[in-house]
């Protein structure tokens, strides 16, 4: 069988350069769609896990067998992810590599799929252009759970009924959450990048302070802090709790 020198074909899950050989192209025990098409976009090969991967079942229409790009295209129509593959199809065949996320029907639900592109060539010949598509549903639904997490996670540090900020080694504030900042009477990224100490009108004992709000009304309240070190021992930053003293209504 006839080698396809691919030096650099690093998509998908694969880290390191592989040589992908004719057998792997159209096996059927290979987990990944493998397909290469010329540098207009011709198919030359493609293994049978690119068309099932790609299978996009209609109610009306049997699954279609893609043999051009421009027929995958069609076939994604308005799909989520559809102008990311034209933009990856376009640059591919203009000679640049990529990866693009598509989410596609099939019979028991909604699945993505990632499809990428390399330029490499077979045997020293001509510059073909080599494509993998993955199935990376599980990967993207973790992903957004992650994000989910994480947007929940600043909502929780966001409105606790305490203020909450970070700063650097000089006090330069990094974050404040928007409860301190609804009690300074300003936005949280106005606060950002200006000094604790500019909201400190006085200073107590056991981390009492006077606070002043942007219209110059002051309350009082009490800071818990604790600190992050670099490796050089240096501050790195800190993280504070501020605690208003108020009536309760």
């Amino acid at each position: 069988l006839v080698s396809f020198a691919l030096a650099f074909w690093s998509l998908g899950r694969r880290s390191r350069p592989e040589v992908v050989s004719r057998a792997d192209i159209l096996s059927r025990n290979s987990p990944d769609g493998l397909m290469i098409t010329d540098q207009e976009g011709n198919f030359l090969f493609a293994n049978p896990a690119f068309q099932t991967l790609l299978s996009i079942v209609a109610k009306e229409a049997p699954n279609p067998v893609f043999t051009t790009l421009s027929a995958i295209i069609e076939a994604v129509g308005g799909l989520e992810g559809a102008d990311e593959l034209k933009r990856l199809v376009a640059r591919a065949l203009d000679g640049e590599d990529g990866q693009a996320d598509i989410r596609v029907p099939h019979l028991n639900g909604m699945f993505w799929r990632r499809i990428s592109a390399r330029h490499g060539s077979i045997a020293g010949g001509a510059g073909q252009i080599f494509w993998r598509v993955e199935d990376v549903t599980e990967s993207r639904e973790i992903d957004n759970i992650r994000r989910l997490e994480e947007a929940r996670l600043f909502d929780y540090i966001d409105y606790l009924p305490v203020g909450f900020f970070s700063a650097d080694a000089e006090g330069v504030i990094l974050y404040a959450n928007q409860t301190l900042a609804r009690w300074l009477g300003l936005p949280p990224k106005r606060l950002i990048g200006a000094p604790f100490a500019d909201c400190v009108a006085d200073v107590g004992e056991d981390g009492r302070l006077s606070l002043r709000d942007s219209e110059g009304r002051l309350f009082d309240a009490t800071l818990e802090q604790s600190q992050v070190d670099g490796p050089d021992g240096e501050i790195a930053y800190t993280r504070s709790v501020v605690f208003r003293d108020m009536v309760w209504l």
